[in-house]
Formats: structure tokens, sequence, C-alpha cells
């Protein structure tokens, strides 16, 4: 451990202070981000309070603090070679929606870093918007004006967007010392060497910028702070590194051992940041992919795999790191050590399948660089390298080596990798049909009526947990996303309605279907989807078979009960599957996606193989004896913290509130979940899993159905199993036919050979006959087989088969003892007949065979050869 107060007590030390001045603590939301779905990743704190911040929901606080697991990618080029720059941080912030503002937080940034961390306050300096002069007299109560230091719009006025809320911002700076000025004469605060280091950012949001530019003071202010916590710890306890503080220690120890101690700072920072962020990334349901935030996974994942393999590091190794990082921030994150097998497991799949190309994707590209260069040997300045765009794809596509990862190779060269963008997104749209060459976005309709009527009527009441037919009334009609007054019969649109006993689709159930019947007129309509588009607000997708839909229109709302409770079966076996997959395979099975609907059940997990069919008949039969045992269901809401605690399953990935519902189903089953469920288990009736599959790297899928969707899927396949039955037995029936129709015909061919002999004169046997003929024979030992049953017919003789196939001729040659005595030897005879047909043959004496070329006139060939054994 380094410095005098770990990361760890830092991070308490925090969140302590803010909640002894009256603010709610609040858990780390995933890196998948909840509150803006267009990014990304979580790259700041208050990412989960955006929609807060903007008026858009309503928490039951108005201060917050949390420490926020963060993941920015724009600076990966500069991670190893600076040594602040990382991928994985956490951020410290606090937060205040319309409650307190500047004074207050100027005054708790003061003092925390100056009485709770301990940092000398002459080398603090505040840094605010040069026309901000409120902020400018409250930082006079603790600095000198000559400490505070006015800057610009670029550095100091935080804007959510072009348009919306924004505001000017106060960032605190440590002096680390003018060592760290790079050599040059820095001129203070605001200069971009790391002698002045920003420590903590303190944001005031007061204004709403319009489309003119013009600033409108907001009616409620808000405060948004970040203060890396990992930038903290390295000023707090005078490291020149965030690398050298203790959450690196072990890490960079146990890097060592594994790829030697050799290793330069450069390797050893990319690989220590990059294993934090794959980590903690896996942990919070990403899987490797070739898109989105999967490629950002494989791209660090293989970055880091790169560095080990430049210094001679040629098996899978990353996968063990993943253990430190999950010890040693386990205290902050619990989820970390109760995912570490699973998050193992997909981390060295990767690493297996990434070592088998890596050094051939080497060899590729520096074989075109020599081609393009006119070069034997790579060394020295090579300058820049144009390599075509279509190239640059093929060598990620073939060996898995992306175009950033090409670039740095290059750049180790000591040259400049130029290419096409365009180029490479055409190649990659080709290959994958499909134009995704990078994240779009989340593909969201616009939400803004949604977040208008959220507004003006409040909150749908949701009572899908309580009943499936309920009345209520229609609050308001949208048709091609406007709101309007009616739906006509015909025509579709979406209602909302007061409350609602409808479940929208979420968690991985389908939205509910039924129908909506008017109250006091002849309106009728189908309900065809269920969705929550907006916090707080349901629609209903509905179809209008009789009548008008009108806003304000008393209704009587019905779910299709049948759909439904096939649902909720679905759902609860869900669970079950998953209690069973980790009581047979273990418990580093973790959920890792699953979609429930009326007809079947899909759940994705993590585990590195295919399921044994005796592991797939184990785990059914887990599932269906919980499903006889008719356990009840218990559930409760309560906090994820006490859920955990009782050993809820909580599942990575999944946005949690401040309460969350517990299913339990005695020991069958524990998991957070908000979907409908049976109230017994035994009212699942029956569990089936249908095929299992890959989907992924170390991701397995089970497709499954219960109740009459199983007994459904069993009879389909007993009649398909009847029909397969049947049709088997007719092939059997046809064989035998055709076996005794080949046995007929067979007897007669060998009584027509029988009577086509020849008699041989012989001074010590008397009469020889001699069969020689074509016979039709499946194989050689089918052909000995029949020339055997005739010599036995014959008595004493000698008997040649010959048989055709499209490309040679095969033939036989057997007699009886007696002859071995009378000077006629088999394997002679094939020899004398092998050189008729362009062949060759042997044997011994009793019996010999051979082959030749497909003569046309074989026939003629075997009624003559008779004749010259007679001369001998």
């Amino acid at each position: 451990m380094y410095g005098e107060m770990t990361t760890g007590e830092l991070r308490e030390k925090f969140l302590q202070y803010f909640k002894r001045n009256g603010h709610t603590v609040v858990p780390s939301d995933s890196l998948i981000p909840s509150g803006d779905p267009t990014l990304l990743f979580t790259s700041a704190g208050m990412v989960q309070f955006k929609k807060h911040f903007l008026g858009q929901t309503r928490l039951d606080f108005t201060r917050a603090a949390s420490c926020q697991k963060c993941l920015r990618t724009s600076d990966i080029e500069r991670v190893g070679l600076t040594a602040r720059h990382l991928t994985f941080f956490e951020m410290l912030g606090n937060f205040s929606f319309g409650d307190y503002f500047k004074k207050e937080a100027i005054a708790w940034g003061w003092e925390f870093l100056t009485k709770e961390a301990g940092l000398d306050e002459k080398k603090l300096y505040p840094t605010i918007y040069k026309d901000d002069n409120e902020a400018s007299e409250l930082w006079k109560k603790f600095v000198p004006e000559s400490r505070i230091v006015r800057l610009g719009e670029e550095s100091n006025f935080w804007n959510m967007g072009p348009t919306g809320p924004c505001g000017p911002c106060s960032e605190i700076l440590f002096d680390r010392g003018e060592e760290y000025s790079k050599g040059h004469d820095c001129p203070g605060p605001g200069c971009d060497c790391d002698r002045y280091m920003e420590v903590w950012n303190l944001v005031f949001t007061q204004f709403d910028r319009q489309t003119d530019g013009k600033l409108v003071p907001l009616p409620q202010k808000n405060i948004d702070t970040g203060m890396g916590l990992e930038r903290l710890s390295m000023v707090v306890n005078g490291k020149t590194s965030s690398f050298e503080t203790d959450q690196f220690e072990n890490l960079i120890r146990e890097i060592k051992s594994k790829i030697g101690q050799n290793a330069s700072a450069k390797n050893v920072r990319i690989i220590s940041d990059h294993i934090r962020s794959c980590t903690f990334l896996i942990s919070d349901g990403i899987l490797p992919s070739n898109e989105g935030r999967g490629y950002v996974l494989r791209r660090l994942l293989r970055r880091a795999l790169r560095e080990g393999w430049t210094l001679g590091t040629r098996e899978p190794f990353l996968h063990k790191l993943a253990a430190i990082v999950a010890r040693d921030m386990g205290q902050g994150y619990p989820e970390l050590p109760e995912r570490l097998s699973n998050i193992q497991s997909i981390i060295k799949t990767e690493e297996e399948n990434t070592l088998s190309t890596i050094e051939v994707g080497t060899k590729t590209l520096e074989t075109e660089v020599k081609k393009i260069k006119g070069i034997r040997e790579i060394g020295g300045d090579i300058g820049q390298v144009k390599i075509p765009g279509e190239k640059v794809f093929q060598i990620y596509d073939t060996y898995g080596l992306g175009k950033e990862i090409q670039t740095e190779i290059v750049r180790d060269w000591g040259g400049e990798l130029i290419f096409s963008e365009g180029e490479y997104a055409s190649a990659k749209e080709k290959a994958v049909a499909a134009a995704r060459s990078g994240w779009k976005g989340s593909g969201e309709k616009d939400l803004t009526l949604y977040a208008t009527l959220q507004k003006k009527l409040g909150a749908t009441v949701f009572k899908a947990y309580d009943s499936m037919e309920l009345k209520t009334k229609i609050l308001a009609v949208i048709q091609g996303g406007k709101e309007t007054e009616e739906l006509a019969q015909g025509s579709e649109g979406e209602i909302l309605l007061a409350e609602t006993p409808f479940y929208a689709e979420s968690g991985g159930q389908v939205g509910d279907k039924g129908f909506i019947v008017g109250e006091s007129s002849a309106a009728n309509a189908l309900v065809k989807d269920t969705q929550r588009p907006y916090e707080g607000v349901v629609t209903h997708h509905v179809f209008v078979t009789g009548g008008r839909i009108r806003r304000g229109d008393a209704v009587t709302a019905k779910v299709d009960e049948v759909l439904r409770r096939q649902t909720m079966r679905h759902h609860t076996a869900t669970h079950l599957l998953h209690a069973a997959l980790r009581k047979i395979l273990g418990p580093q099975v973790t959920q890792g996606g699953s979609w429930v609907s009326p007809e079947k059940l899909r759940f994705d997990f993590t585990f590195p193989r295919a399921l044994s069919e005796e592991e797939l008949v184990s785990v059914e039969k887990e599932v269906n004896a919980n499903i006889l045992a008719d356990i009840p269901r218990i559930r409760t809401e309560e906090s994820l913290e006490e859920a955990r605690k009782k050993g809820a399953l909580a599942f990575f990935g999944d946005k949690y509130g401040a309460k969350v519902f517990v299913l339990n189903y005695g020991t069958a089953s524990t998991e957070v979940c908000g979907g409908t469920h049976v109230l017994n288990t035994g009212d699942i009736g029956l569990f089936k899993i249908m095929s299992q599959r890959s989907v992924g790297s170390g991701v397995r899928r089970i497709e499954a159905a219960s109740g009459e969707k199983a007994n459904e899927f069993i009879a389909a396949r007993e009649k398909s199993l009847k029909e397969e039955e049947e049709r088997l037995r007719e092939k059997s029936r046809e064989k035998e036919k055709n076996s005794a129709l080949s046995k007929q015909r067979g007897e007669a061919d060998i009584a027509a050979l029988l009577n086509a002999s020849e008699t041989l004169p012989s001074s010590n046997n008397g009469n020889v006959k001699v069969v020689a003929g074509e016979f039709e024979a499946e194989s050689v030992d089918a052909l000995r087989e029949t020339a055997d049953h005739v010599r036995d017919k014959l008595g004493n003789g000698i008997v040649i088969l010959a048989s055709r196939s499209e490309d040679k001729i095969s033939f036989v040659v057997t007699l009886t003892p007696a002859l071995k005595d009378a000077g006629f030897h088999a394997g002679k005879i094939a020899k004398a007949f092998a050189s008729k047909i362009g062949g060759s043959g042997g044997g011994r004496d009793l019996f010999a065979q051979g082959g030749g070329k497909p003569v046309s006139n074989l026939k003629d060939i075997l009624k003559d050869f008779p004749k010259e054994l007679s001369s001998k």
C-alpha cells in the first residue's frame, strides 16, 4: 500500500462526508447508461441523473452523492503514454436538484479537500468562468483573489448540448510543483502541463440556452460535481501517477510476474488499465462482439493482449489478472467477486480466440507494409504507409486485428498507417450486409411528446400486478406521433389510460395484449402491444374494431388472460431454469439476457461450452421437481442492498430503483424482478427444453416452453417421431422386398451361369466344369460369396465372376480343392484373366481376385477365356 490513505478509504470518506451533510448516497449506475440511451458508456456521475436534471422525472430526494464507475475511450491512444490517462475510472460526485447552489457546493468542496482529504490549501487554485462574479466572491472566503483564476467558455462553461441546461463551472486545481512543468516556463493555472492538475469540477447549472443562443435563468438551479477518485488518491498520497496508487499496486506486480520484469511502463499501464475496464464491462453484462459496446470491450482486450505478445507471452494471462481486480475492488463493488468465474471464463475464451490469429495477422500486415514500401526488413523510420481501406478491413475481419491496433503496430514499427475510412466502412458493410460501422445511439423514437404528456397528465397508475381487468379513462390519444382527439374504426394508434392492468414490455417480458371496451358506446379496440416509452408513461398500441376511441372516454381495460398467464408461466420458469443451471453447472453461470412471451422462453447465460445431453436432462429434471413441489411465491419490496443480503440474484446490466421487488420461491429461486409471475410453481405445469446453441463467445442460449406450450411441443415431437418411425418401417419393408427380389434375381442369374458352364477335359480329375460370367454385386465380398455358392453347386470346377462399376472391373477366381492336384492354380488364372482387361490379379491356389479397366467387350472375354484354360 502506498501513501497514508487508501483509495477505498477516500471513497468512503467522500460518501460519508456528504451523507452527514444531508445527501442520499446513491449506488453506482451500470456502465451501460440508464439515464441516456444515446451514450455508449456511462462517462460521468451525472449521467444516471440526467432525466432528473431535465425535470423529466422526480426523485424522493433533492441531494445525492455517489461514486460512479465510468468508462471513456476518447483518450485510449494516450493510455500508457501519460501518467494520468485511464479508460476506466471512478468519479466521486455530489448533486443538487433545485436544493443548494454555489455557496454550499464551494464551501463543501473546500472543506472536504482540506479537512477530510488533508490537501495543503496553499496548493489549491480555483478556476471560475470569466464572468462568474458570484463564484469569485464565494471563493474569496477561502483563498486570496490572486489565486482565483478566470478562464473562458471553452474550459469553464458547461453545456449539455447546443440548447438546453448549461452553466458556468469552477475547477479546483492542485499545484504539484515546478518539477511537473515538463521543462517549460509554465504560465500558471490553465496551462496544459502536469503541474496544475484538475482535482474537482463544480458545475453550476443555472441557465437554459435558447435556439438563438440567449441564456434564460432556470427556475430550478442544479449542482453537478465530478472528481476522479484515482486522481484524488494520487495527489493526496503524493504519487507521480495514478498507476502508483494502491488500486494498481498488486495488479502491476502480478502483470510483471506474467509478462516479465523487463516490461516497460507503457506495457504495464496499458494492461493494468484495460483489464480493469474489461473486468467491469463484463461484470455489467457486456460481451465481446464486433460492434457497439462489445467492440470496445474486444478492442481493449486485444490491445492489452498484444502488449503481452510483444514481450513473448503466448499463453492467456489476462483472465488471471481479473481476479486481482475483483479482490482489490470487491469491497466497493461486491458484484465483482460474485461474478468472477463468469468474467474470467469470457476473457479466457476471447484470449484463446485472439492468440490463435494474432501472429499470422501481424505477419500479414508486415508483408503488406514491406510490399508497399518496397523494403525487405522493417526497421527505423518507415514513414507513411498507405494501405487500401479494404485491406485494413480484411486483416481485421480475418485475424481480429482492429484498425486501431493495426495503426499502433505500424506506429511501433516507426511508421504512420494511412487508409481510407470510407473504403474500410464500405468493405465492412459488404461483409456484414449491414451499415453498422459504429454506435448510432439508441434508435428510439422522439420522446418529446411522451415527456410533455407525462408532465401534463402525471404518471400512469400501474396495476398490472393487481388486476387483469379494470374500469379506467382514456387520457390521451396518439396517431402518427401526434396527439389527437379520437381514433376511428379500422385505424391504429396509441392511447394513455389513467390506470392500466396491462404490463408494459420490460425486463425481457413482452407487453400485454388484450381489449378496450367502451362503457357507454360501441367503441371496441384490440390492444396489440403495451410499451413504456418514457418514465411513468404506459402506452397501449390499439386497433379499433368498432366505433370510435375518444379522449376522455370511460372504458374497461381487459388483459388477454390466456396470453398473460402463459407469459407468467414462462417468466417464472426462467427463474427456475437459472437456478437449476447454477446448481448443475456451478455458480459461474450468470444470466446474460432473457426474453419471455406466451409462446416460449429464451434464456442466455454465460458458459464456455455446450451442455451435454446428461446435463440438459439434469437441468430439466431439477426445474420440473420444483414445479411439482408447488412452491408458493413470496414477493417483497425492499432496497437492492437488503435484497442482496438475502441472497437475491440481481443481474448485471440491469438498472434498479431505490426499491426493488424480490421474488422468492422457497429454496428454489430468489431473484430481483419486476415481471409478472405465477402464485405457485405448480401453476407452471410442465417445463421442457427445446434447444440449446451458442450466441457468442462464452454465451449459450436455451429455448424452452412451459404449460400448454410444453405439451404442444412434446405432442409435435412425438408426432414427428411417429412419422419418422413409420418412414423407417416403410423403408425397412421396402428393403426386405427388394432383398427378396434381389435374391430371386440372384438365384436366377446363378442358374443361368451354371447352364452356360463349359466342360474341360482333365487327365487327373475327369471332366472339369468352368463357369465364367458377369454378375452384378455390391462389393468384392458379395462377388466372392456368390462365386463360392456357384462353385459348391458345380461339385468339381472353376468359377470366374466379374462385376462392372463406372470406373473399373472387379473379379474373383475360385476352384474346388481337388483341382489343385490337377495343376490348376487360382492365382495364375487371375493373372491371366487380368491381362485381358488391362489390370492385375493374383492370390492363392484356391482363391484369387483382381481388377482392371472397364472394357466394353467384357462378355466376349469371359466367353472365350475358358477355352484358353482347356488348352493348358
